[in-house]
């Protein structure tokens, strides 16, 4: 096991509280347009599969790939929003629409069709507004990654799809944001270190460079700008963003926890610690570009916020995330095998090796049982994932030619998720991995594929919930 000993010393600003005004946010929710929106039905469709990964902070409007998108689905409909906001009936809410994005009640249609309709990747901060009294409303607001919107020439957010909203940038500073969250599973992931914000980028460029979010990673979409997929063509290769997810948000002096290094260069070194450190611990990156370790607080750390690196020794991919510590703290539970006495390990072990934190303190070791574990091809198994902390989302992956299924489950109150699979990967034996969004741990099992015996019927591809 990698063990890493990092002396966390406290910030002024975060150790003593109210140093820093906080500013109240509100957490948008998915599929919801929230309290006085602008139009009483949808114009959009928000995505509930979309993961934050990579680093937060301040992004421009025209980088490759921050934004998502699918030649599938069209996500914002600006027919009907234009439409809504020409009726005589609606007279005063385009009034008001049109004030909010700096143009006149009859520049909304030349406005509108100069935007373009995307996904969002990220939790990302902006100005909402809400129609109220009359008047637009205006409000910070953190929108989730998944949601629709429509964004600017320069690639600025313009409108909140699933309820027509205008949105504007806002000059409040990440680190001050205060989120009010009420959908469950986004609180239980939500990383304020991971939130954007976007600064317009370059208008001159015709199109944009998007994330294709069905496809393999790196993959993209070049979409025209004013478009919403109609003329989408496949876009050039990128490198996906590095990502560090920690297991915990707060901790203790002493308290251990999971680091999860993701998209690095399968095989390389992943070297974790403060920046610009030379004898950090490393993980070895797997077949996926995942690399995870340990890390274990300073006895003696001072309360604050400390950010911890991830760096590829051959990509050098970087990937950061934060952690607080706090005395007697730790608002997730931490790992309860002993700390490392020291700071570098003597020999570099994968991340197959590496102990995950158990789901809650006192529960068992997380274990993935397939049921059967031999198969034929095509055939239904049942995956069965104990040991993970209740209600958390616990992510499944197969293996196979074609890259594998991956399926999320919810952990009932014992902790388990279980899923009904299809054996549609190719014959031989393939390694299943189960690993817990929130808590960062991880189990594996190997599944033995036979073929099919003549004149036999494949089973149709499932991914079921098990109730």
């Amino acid at each position: 096991m990698l063990a890493l000993a990092l002396a966390l010393v406290g910030c002024a600003a975060v150790a003593k509280q109210g140093a820093k005004k906080v500013i109240p946010v509100v957490g948008e929710i998915l599929l919801d347009a929230g309290r006085d929106a602008f139009l009483a039905q949808a114009v959009g469709r928000d995505r509930t599969d979309v993961k934050p990964i990579g680093d937060g902070g301040s992004h421009r409007g025209d980088k490759a790939g921050l934004y998502g998108g699918s030649s599938s689905e069209t996500v914002c409909d600006k027919k009907q929003l234009v439409a809504f906001l020409t009726d005589p009936a609606n007279t005063a809410k385009a009034a008001e629409w049109a004030r909010v994005m700096g143009i006149k009640s009859a520049e909304i249609l030349g406005f509108v069709t100069r935007l373009t309709a995307v996904t969002l990747r990220f939790d990302t901060l902006v100005k909402n507004h809400r129609f109220s009294g009359g008047k637009a409303v205006a409000y910070d607001a953190l929108l989730p990654a998944g949601m629709a919107v429509l964004v600017t020439e320069d690639g600025v957010p313009a409108v909140k799809c699933n309820c027509g909203n205008p949105l504007g940038t806002t000059a409040t500073d990440i680190d001050r944001i205060d989120v009010d969250i009420k959908d469950p599973n986004w609180k239980d992931r939500y990383r304020k270190d991971k939130v954007r914000k976007i600064t317009p980028g370059k208008k001159t460029a015709p199109a944009l460079l998007l994330t294709a979010i069905d496809e393999a990673p790196g993959t993209t979409i070049d979409r025209p700008k004013g478009t919403g997929g109609e003329g989408d063509r496949a876009g050039t290769r990128i490198t996906p963003e590095a990502d560090l997810l920690l297991s915990v948000t707060l901790t203790a002096p002493g308290g251990t926890y999971t680091a999860t290094a993701s998209n690095f260069r399968p095989g390389e070194t992943v070297r974790f610690g403060p920046k610009d450190a030379d004898a950090e611990p490393y993980a070895v990156a797997d077949a996926d570009g995942t690399a995870r370790t340990q890390v274990t607080t300073d006895s003696d750390a001072e309360p604050g916020t400390t950010t911890v690196h991830a760096r590829g020794t051959d990509s050098g991919l970087k990937a950061t995330a934060e952690v607080t510590v706090e005395k007697n703290g730790g608002n997730e539970p931490t790992d309860t095998t002993p700390p490392s006495t020291t700071t570098s390990p003597t020999t570099t072990r994968s991340p197959s090796t590496t102990k995950s934190p158990t789901a809650a303190p006192g529960t068992r070791a997380p274990r993935l049982t397939l049921s059967p574990a031999t198969v034929a091809d095509g055939g239904t198994f049942t995956a069965k994932a104990s040991g993970f902390r209740p209600g958390e989302l616990v992510e499944i992956l197969t293996t196979g030619a074609d890259g594998g299924q991956l399926v999320e489950a919810e952990a009932d109150t014992a902790g388990t998720a279980t899923v009904e699979l299809t054996a549609d990967f190719g014959t031989g034996t393939h390694a299943l991995e189960a690993t817990g969004l929130t808590s960062g741990a991880a189990a594996k099992a190997k599944l033995t594929v036979k073929a099919r015996p003549a004149g036999a019927t494949a089973g149709r591809p499932t991914h079921t919930p098990v109730p």
